[in-house]
């Protein structure tokens, strides 16, 4: 990596990364690593998700591999920055400029066609899909969103019958996802005024089984050495199953889990041993925490304001 100039970091982020995206492109944006995924190229980036910025300005100095190795090696002016905490955007700023970097890497070029993107996400009771759904009715350019489920696959159904019918889970190795009743999914119905057909036109539905889930982790491993989880196996998949009946479209999908969450499944299957990255490895070892409140609202609200 280079060091960049400093990047215009205000407004939309999305809307604004938008453009710079090109056909058939997606992005694994990972708590320890971000890669860039080309359609019939594979995996033509992996560099740490790391950003040194000057600490009096802001000013970004360097990404991924580069700002990698100023740490610890720099000026206490320079300061490295992990925007992603736990697979969630914590600093959507730096993120900005960190996906503006590798994206132009990629291309080699700076300026792109403005795109329809297509998004594939991983869902259990549905949150982080029905804040894409509201991203997207808010202005995010999307021209589809994908939910990708294991064989819990009560909206898939749905999305293929008209009715949702809601059932007890059934355990998988991609078990944040077994959910049989997605409480979150009214939300989206709302969202389209229960429509069928309405939500159809934005919404698609992949659904694997355990072993589609294995085979997923290995053939992406064995292809690329990249190691996936259960929930990020099912998202990659319905984003590529979805571009083999979009070939001009483009996309990405959501990486929601570590594989050492699931290094007994992972393993298994690619092999050998999981890294754990330094942030997992600090909480494995902690006594779990739990208390337990009441409904009541002021109560909640009470404890929530004590966490301060």
């Amino acid at each position: 990596a280079k060091c960049i100039q400093p990047l215009e970091l205000r407004g939309n982020m999305l809307g604004r990364l938008a453009g710079l995206f090109s056909n058939d492109i997606g992005i694994d944006l990972g708590t320890a690593n971000t890669l860039v995924y080309v359609k019939d190229r594979g995996i033509v980036l992996r560099e740490p998700s790391v950003v040194a910025i000057q600490a009096a300005t802001d000013r970004v100095l360097a990404v991924g591999d580069e700002a990698k190795r100023m740490v610890g090696r720099t000026p206490g002016s320079i300061v490295a920055i992990r925007p992603m905490k736990a697979g969630v955007i914590a600093d959507f700023e730096i993120t900005e400029a960190m996906l503006r970097y590798f994206i132009r890497r990629v291309h080699n070029r700076r300026k792109m066609v403005r795109p329809r993107i297509i998004i594939a996400v991983p869902s259990g009771n549905f949150g982080n899909l029905t804040a894409a759904m509201i991203a997207w009715k808010t202005g995010l350019p999307v021209k589809k969103l994908i939910t990708s489920t294991n064989v819990n696959d009560i909206v898939p159904e749905y999305l293929e019958t008209g009715k949702f019918s809601p059932r007890p889970s059934v355990p998988t190795i991609a078990n944040a996802m077994d959910v049989g009743n997605p409480s979150n999914f009214i939300r989206i119905l709302d969202l389209f005024n229960h429509s069928h057909f309405e939500i159809r036109q934005r919404l698609s539905g992949y659904t694997y089984t355990d072993n589609e889930i294995r085979s997923i982790i290995r053939n992406v491993y064995n292809n690329y050495r990249y190691i996936l989880d259960p929930h990020g196996a099912t998202g990659y998949q319905a984003l590529a199953d979805h571009l083999e009946d979009s070939k001009n479209s483009r996309g990405f999908f959501i990486e929601t889990a570590h594989p050492a969450k699931f290094a007994d499944v992972v393993e298994e299957v690619i092999g050998h041993q999981v890294p754990v990255p330094d942030s997992l490895q600090a909480t494995m070892g902690k006594a779990p925490m739990k208390n337990t409140i009441s409904s009541d609202y002021e109560e909640l609200r009470d404890y929530l304001l004590s966490m301060k």
